[in-house]
Formats: C-alpha cells, structure tokens, sequence
C-alpha cells in the first residue's frame, strides 16, 4: 500500500473513531436478537426519541458510514488498536455469553448458539462517516461527514535526505440542523486543531472486512517512513444554502459546514 492511501486511510479512521465515535454515540440496553439465517442474529434497532440530543429520527444504526464501533472508548478516548470487548454485550439474564463474532455494519451478531432467550447491549454512532462524496444510490441519512483529500506535494527537508509531504484536505459536514452541524464541525474542529494523528503501516488491510466483521489479523503498527501527520491551517466555514430559492425544500444541503486543514508529514 502506497503512503498516500496510508495517510488518507489514517485520517479517516482518526476522524471516523477517535474523534466523532465518542461523542456521538447511542447506548442501548436489552435490545433483542431476531434469527434472519443459521447463525445469524440481528440485532434490534431501538428508537428512544428523548434519550437524543436532536429529537428526530436518524435512519438505522447499519448503512453507508455507519455501524456498530469496532474499537472500544474509555472516558471518552477511542483505543484504535483492537477489536472492542464492550461496545456489544450479548447476555441470557445476568450472564454474559461468549463465542459470537459482530457484524459490525449489518448490526449482526454470528454465531451457532441459541440466542432465542437472550438480549443485547450496543452502542452505534449515529454519524455516517465516508472516506468519498455519496452517490445519489448510497446517499446515507443524515446527519453524514465526507473526508477528503483535494491535493497533495511533496518537498526536501533543508538538510539531510528526508523530505516533506504535505496535502490539503475538505471535510464536508451534512446536518439535519443547525444546532446539530454547529456540533459537529466543533467537534472535528476541536479534534484537529494543533493535534496529530498516526500514520498506520496496514500490513494486514483495513479493520473492518468486506463482509462486515473485525480483521483478526488487523494491525495498528505505526508506518516506519512517515509516522505522523500534523494538523495546520484549520478552519470552520459554513457552507448551506441561503435563505431564499429553494432553501425551504432542500433537505441534504440545507444545513451544512466544512472544515478544512493542511498536513505534514516527515520522513528523515
């Protein structure tokens, strides 16, 4: 894998997980698990209007940018190393049941055992996050956040032979409201503001499969030739429609807002 699709990768898990994950996410307790095939559970998606900051509904908790989070979040801080242990709790009464494997993006939970009796506890940010613009066939429910790199260079360092790699990025912010896209482009503000993500090698490919489920052989191992970016040049701009035209109908772009940012990357 080439260092560029490393360093886009990289910010998009670092925005994705470790900065929207934990603050926007929904608990649900004693959910219920539904057999579809053999196997094969689904796990019920709760509608709890007033447990939500934004009282309206934000489409299912599986979809485009969506899904169940693979990595766990203690006191607010995402570990993006290894597959959660306590994001999804299967439990028969008081008893927590072991052996399953998560379908992280269809909100299943695979497994041989009979699950007929039991519930289960699961978080699920409802925030899209895509690594690409939507088409109109994939356009998921808002509220949805698009991560884009616009362009790239690369320069030599002054001394030695290392260089620089720089690139300008575009995070486009979809809301339902503005209350909720103030929120949020705070939030990934916030989050890349004087701060630096890790650059991952990905020997072993994504975190997710194809298919849904943790990469068992997924690795957070820093890239041993750029191993970090730094944020600069951060700024917030709204982006929506103006109150007139056909403001009143659009519903996508009604209420919307971009961050944009520059990065750095080192190798000596």
């Amino acid at each position: 894998m080439k260092s560029s699709r490393k360093e886009d990768i990289s910010v998009y898990i670092y925005i994705k997980d470790c900065i929207l994950g934990p603050e926007f996410i929904e608990s649900y307790l004693d959910a219920g698990l539904s057999q579809v095939s053999p196997n094969v559970w689904d796990i019920a998606f709760v509608e709890i209007p007033d447990s939500k900051l934004y009282p309206f509904k934000r489409g299912n908790y599986t979809g485009v940018g969506r899904g169940i989070p693979y990595f766990n979040t203690s006191s607010g801080v995402c570990n993006p190393t290894r597959e959660q242990t306590q994001n999804v709790v299967v439990r028969n009464g008081a008893t927590t049941i072991s052996g399953y494997v998560v379908n992280y993006i269809k909100g299943q939970v695979n497994t041989s055992q009979d699950l007929s009796s039991c519930v289960v506890d699961y978080g699920w940010c409802y925030i899209a996050t895509l690594d690409a613009w939507p088409s109109s066939e994939t356009l998921p429910a808002l509220p949805f956040v698009t991560v884009e790199v616009e362009e790239g260079d690369k320069s030599p360092l002054q001394l030695g032979g290392g260089d620089i790699k720089n690139a300008w990025w575009n995070v486009q912010i979809f809301a339902n409201t503005k209350a909720e896209r103030d929120d949020i482009a705070d939030v990934i503000f916030d989050g890349v503001y004087n701060r630096s993500c890790p650059i991952y090698a990905l020997q072993a490919g994504l975190p997710l499969t194809k298919q849904g489920v943790y990469n068992q052989n997924y690795s957070a191992d820093l890239d041993t030739t750029y191993r970090g970016l730094r944020f600069f040049d951060v700024k917030k701009q709204l982006t929506g429609l103006p109150s007139w035209g056909f403001w009143s109908t659009e519903v996508t772009n009604k209420n919307r807002a971009q961050i944009t940012f520059q990065t750095e990357a080192f190798k000596s």
